[in-house]
């Protein structure tokens, strides 16, 4: 079973630099099994893919969940709620915001010590 990791975290990236393992992690951890078993098998499916399927959602919501649907009865045998497939919508949604403030002030940290310590420690041999 796929289980984010800190070293390897999909919120500290943009969608569209996601792996097909980002993807599946992403789906775990929002608890979208049922959509998860959509892509297990696609592993070309990484995260430029998803954007793609999120703004084919978005531009027809209504025939997208019904493909998907009979996607996921004609391989899988089980049906995809209405309220699932919206709630996916929407935690897509959510991660193409910036990316988390966690990364970035690790990032920001990174960076102002990475200066402080060449302003110093740069003319030291």
């Amino acid at each position: 079973e796929n289980v984010s990791s800190d070293e390897n975290n999909y919120n500290c990236r943009y969608m569209e630099w996601w792996t097909h393992e980002d993807i599946l992690n992403f789906l775990h951890d929002k608890k979208l099994e049922i959509i998860k078993l959509l892509f297990e098998n696609e592993q070309q499916f990484d995260g430029r893919s998803l954007y793609a399927l999120y703004e084919r959602c978005q531009s027809n919501v209504e025939s997208n969940y019904q493909l998907l649907n009979s996607q996921l009865n004609y391989n899988h045998n089980d049906n995809l709620p209405y309220v699932t497939y919206i709630r996916f919508i929407s935690e897509v949604r959510k991660q193409l915001n910036p990316i988390d403030i966690k990364c970035t002030i690790r990032y920001f940290f990174w960076y102002i010590l990475k200066n402080i310590h060449q302003k110093f420690f740069s003319h030291i041999e």
